[in-house]
């Protein structure tokens, strides 16, 4: 049996997003350079030392996550959002409406359910993800803390 070892791998997109509703700044729209950091937890392969390619996981989370949030708006499905989602869509594109409202929180478990559906590596598991809206706010998700 091999050592289980943690591989982490780090990412960053730019978004912007509005929370509806909010009493505070972010009702605004705004964007924010995140910083996303995945970690992958598995057995050390006897064939080649590694727990998971680097260069499967970028691949996995390029194709899955990035292209899907990098430069795009974020909005809480709404009324409002939904008049003027087509003119934004044909004026600027890549935006999104989406059911809950668009917080780190939010978009973060959003990104651990894809990536979880995602790895395709049965020596692997997604292990913690880590979201940063800026340099010294963030959010984590932990398989240790989800335990049931």
């Amino acid at each position: 049996m091999g050592n289980r070892i943690r591989i982490t791998k780090q990412f960053e997109f730019h978004m912007a997003h509005a929370l509806e509703g909010y009493d505070g700044a972010c009702r605004h729209i705004h964007g924010h350079a995140y910083k996303l950091f995945v970690t992958v937890r598995g057995v050390q392969s006897a064939d080649d030392g590694m727990v998971m390619d680097f260069k499967l996981l970028k691949k996995i989370v390029q194709e899955k996550v990035l292209d899907y949030y990098d430069h795009s708006l974020l909005l809480r499905k709404t009324q409002k959002s939904e008049k003027i989602y087509q003119d934004i869509l044909s004026n600027w594109g890549n935006v999104h409406l989406i059911e809950r409202q668009p917080t780190s929180e939010n978009i973060l478990m959003d990104i651990v359910s894809i990536l979880r559906n995602s790895l395709g590596c049965d020596s692997a598991e997604l292990y913690s993800v880590r979201l940063y809206e800026t340099d010294s706010s963030w959010v984590e998700w932990s398989v240790n803390d989800n335990i049931d």
